[in-house]
């Protein structure tokens, strides 16, 4: 790593801007995939050769594996966004106007919730009725007016990307009606203020019922081309709603652990398949993976480990590379990391100190492609972020 950043470095002293130019592409593109976050961000500003490869997705497949996180936190009267690096150091700083701010000046603060994809983040803002898609590594965001007048808490959002037009769609609906509906971003129709929604209704779709005691506002997981969220229906079966992002139709699957309260349970992809995370015994931490996708047969139990009582609400974040699992306690914002071989666990990072909701803590795989090269309009740059 040190050698890669060495020869970029060398290179870029030279007076001559030619000089970055004529280095060979494939041997850039080499380098550069092989440079941390920060080196990333640095080497956008030498020339407009190698920003353009960066910004335009030369550099895809992601440049790190290694766990990133992106939260909120509040701070003097403002919703501050903070992205992580692969050390899990605050890399970069930003906040999201309000409605409130554009129309009248006047303060909102508000629980915001995260939710990513692809260097993407989804951004709620409790008391209004708006979405934000940022890139922060862009320095880029689009506001999407909702549909509908959604209740504080009662309300699901996912974001997922199609695997046939490879566009990004957005889903959102209340948890009281069988009405959805769905965003396309870039697609037909995208105008001022976000675009159209279209409501996606039909017996197929769940009734998903407010989940009493629920303190945290269901976001929708999404693998495989759809996005999952738990539901139950007016019988009381409970299950995972699936939305298929390219026939936008509804489906489900049935759980490994039926009997078990919903607010007992996560949902989360860990090591690109679907797992449900469980402490409904009070005791332990057991996390279900489903081996075979769309196979309610396949769920096994992936790991268990004692201590739901002393972490409170678990919310695994990410398979590290050794097979251990890093997750985040509901009880004092305290990142762990869980050792399978071992079956420890050690303290890998305070998020007290920013006053995070671990519900506002999403994993994050940065990406440096622009939202305007994938087509979406009414892109405004965010002038407040800052590298840390």
């Amino acid at each position: 790593m040190g050698i890669c950043w060495s020869m970029l470095m060398s290179v870029s002293q030279k007076p001559q801007e030619e000089l970055f130019t004529n280095l060979p592409r494939e041997m850039t593109k080499e380098i550069l995939q092989r440079l941390p976050i920060r080196s990333i961000i640095m080497c956008k500003c030498v020339c407009k050769l190698w920003r353009y490869m960066i910004e335009e997705g030369e550099l895809m497949p992601p440049y790190s594996q290694k766990p990133c996180l992106a939260f909120s936190f509040p701070l003097h009267l403002q919703e501050i966004y903070t992205v992580c690096d692969e050390a899990l150091k605050p890399l970069l700083r930003f906040r999201l106007p309000t409605p409130h701010e554009i129309h009248d000046s006047r303060t909102c603060i508000a629980r915001v919730i995260i939710g990513s994809i692809d260097g993407l983040l989804l951004v709620w803002h409790s008391c209004d009725n708006h979405l934000f898609i940022v890139n922060p590594m862009t320095r880029e965001y689009v506001t999407l007016l909702l549909p509908m007048r959604l209740r504080k808490y009662k309300s699901i959002f996912g974001i997922g990307v199609s695997k046939l037009s490879g566009q990004y769609k957005i889903l959102c609906g209340t948890r009281e009606s069988t009405s959805y509906y769905v965003h396309t971003l870039g697609g037909k129709g995208e105008g001022e203020g976000g675009g159209l929604w279209k409501c996606i209704e039909g017996a197929s779709a769940p009734t998903a019922l407010v989940v009493p005691g629920t303190p945290i506002q269901p976001i929708a997981t999404f693998i495989n081309g759809n996005l999952h969220w738990l539901s139950y229906d007016l019988e009381g079966n409970r299950f995972v709603s699936c939305f298929d992002l390219d026939s936008e139709l509804f489906t489900r699957f049935s759980l490994p652990c039926p009997n078990t309260m919903l607010h007992l349970l996560r949902l989360r992809v860990l090591d690109h398949q679907l797992c449900l995370c469980d402490i409904s015994d009070g005791l332990h931490v057991v996390i279900w993976k489903m081996n075979n996708y769309g196979d309610t047969n396949s769920w096994t139990k992936e790991y268990t480990f004692a201590g739901s009582r002393i972490y409170g609400l678990v919310i695994p974040l990410n398979v590290l590379a050794n097979g251990n699992l890093l997750f985040v306690s509901g009880e004092d914002n305290q990142l762990f990391i869980y050792s399978k071989s071992t079956e420890t666990i050690v303290a890998y990072g305070l998020l007290q100190e920013y006053g995070v909701f671990s519900s506002n803590i999403a994993f994050y795989t940065p990406s440096f492609v622009s939202l305007t090269s994938m087509g979406i309009r009414n892109v405004v740059i965010n002038d407040t972020l800052s590298i840390q």
